[in-house]
C-alpha cells in the first residue's frame, strides 16, 4: 500500500471520527426530558460505546501514527510549529467564546488577559473541550523523538505504562498507540495476520462488544486499542480502504481540527435558536443535527486555510531566529 493510500483512508478516518464527536454532543446537549429517543430507545448505544471519547481516541491514534513517521528533519522546528498551531486553534476559539459571553449569548465571559493565558498554555479553561489538546501537544513531541530514533515497540510501550501508571495521562499513552501501529504497519510478516477475514472482523467489530462501559481511564485505553485494530484491520481490507480513499471524504478529513474547534459554538447556538423542549418532534431534532453538521463542515475549510497561513506567517521569524543560531555556532567550532 503506497502512502497515499494510506494517508487517505486515514484522513476519512478523521471525518468519521469527529461526525462521532459532533454527533454524541449534539445528543448529549439534549437530555432525556428533551429527547428521549436516542436516550432509551436502541438507539442509546450511541452514547453507551460509541462515546465522543472514542471519536477523540482514533484522533489520538492517528495523531502518534503521523508524528511517528513525520518525515521533518528538525524536531525544535517540528515542536515550534506544532506549539504554534495548537495556539491559534486554541486562541480562536477562546476569543469567540470571549466574544460570545461579552454578548450575553453565552454565561459566561472572560478577560483579554485570561484569553491569552489560556491559549498560551494550550488550556481548556475558557473552551472545556479544548482538554484534549495539551495532551496531545506533549504526545507529538514524544512520537517525534520516537520516529526520529526508530524506536521499537518495547520501548513505546515503557513510555506508555510511564505515562499512564505514573505521570496519569491516559491520552499520551493512546497517542503512543499509534507509535505501535505505525511500526506494526512497516512489517509484513505482522500485517499478514489481517489479511484474514476471521481476523479483521472482530478487529472492526471490537468497539461494539465493549459498549456501556463505565466512563474511566481504563475505558478510554480500551477505546484506543480498539480504534488501533480498526485502523490495522482497515489497511488490508481492499474493498473497505478503497471506499474510505474516496477524495471528497479524504479532503474534508484534513478539516477535522477545524470542525472540532467550531462544532460546539454551532450546537450551542443550534439549540438555544431552536429552544427545543419536550414535545419537540424527531424530524426537527434531525433536521437541526443535519444543519447544524453541514454548517461545521463549510465553516471548516476557510478556517484550516486560515489556520495554516498564521502557521507559516508565524514559522517566518522562527525560521530566521533558529537560522542565525546555527549560523553563530557553526561559526564558533571554525
Amino acid at each position: 500500500m503506497n502512502n497515499k493510500t494510506r494517508i487517505r483512508y486515514l484522513d476519512t478516518l478523521k471525518l468519521l471520527a469527529i461526525f462521532i464527536v459532533f454527533a454524541t454532543h449534539f445528543i448529549n446537549r439534549f437530555n432525556e426530558d428533551y429527547f428521549q429517543l436516542w436516550h432509551k430507545a436502541p438507539t442509546s448505544w450511541v452514547l453507551n460505546g460509541v462515546t465522543g471519547k472514542l471519536g477523540v481516541a482514533f484522533f489520538a491514534v492517528i495523531l502518534g501514527y503521523f508524528a511517528y513517521r513525520s518525515k521533518e528533519p528538525d524536531v525544535t522546528k517540528y515542536v515550534i510549529k506544532r506549539y504554534i498551531y495548537f495556539f491559534l486553534c486554541g486562541l480562536f476559539i477562546n476569543s469567540i467564546y470571549a466574544a460570545f459571553g461579552s454578548a450575553g449569548i453565552f454565561d459566561d465571559t472572560y478577560s483579554v488577559k485570561e484569553v491569552l493565558t489560556v491559549s498560551l498554555t494550550l488550556g481548556a479553561g475558557i473552551f472545556r473541550t479544548f482538554w484534549c489538546i495539551r495532551p496531545f501537544f506533549i504526545a507529538s513531541i514524544l512520537s517525534k523523538l520516537n520516529g526520529k530514533a526508530g524506536a521499537g515497540p518495547f520501548t513505546v510501550l515503557v513510555e506508555m505504562l510511564i505515562m499512564f501508571q505514573i505521570m496519569g495521562d491516559v491520552w499520551v499513552s493512546i497517542c503512543l498507540i499509534g507509535n505501535l501501529v505505525a511500526i506494526a504497519m512497516s512489517n509484513e510478516k505482522f500485517m499478514s495476520i489481517f489479511r484474514h477475514v476471521w481476523v479483521r472482523w472482530p478487529a472492526y467489530l471490537a468497539v461494539f462488544f465493549l459498549i456501556k462501559r463505565p466512563e474511566s481511564w481504563q475505558t478510554y485505553l480500551i477505546d484506543g486499542i480498539c480504534a488501533s485494530l480498526m485502523i490495522l484491520a482497515l489497511s488490508e481490507s481492499r474493498w473497505l480502504r478503497k471506499v474510505l480513499d474516496w477524495e471528497p471524504l479524504a479532503v474534508q478529513g484534513k478539516n477535522t481540527m477545524a470542525m472540532y474547534l467550531v462544532h460546539v459554538v454551532v450546537y450551542r447556538l443550534a439549540g438555544a435558536a431552536a429552544g427545543l423542549g419536550s414535545d419537540s418532534s424527531a424530524a426537527l431534532f434531525v433536521m437541526i443535527m443535519i444543519v447544524s453538521w453541514a454548517l461545521v463542515v463549510a465553516l471548516s475549510f476557510p478556517l484550516t486555510k486560515l489556520l495554516d497561513v498564521l502557521t507559516k506567517l508565524c514559522m517566518k521569524p522562527v525560521e530566521g531566529i533558529m537560522g542565525s543560531f546555527h549560523r553563530f555556532f557553526e561559526t564558533e567550532k571554525v
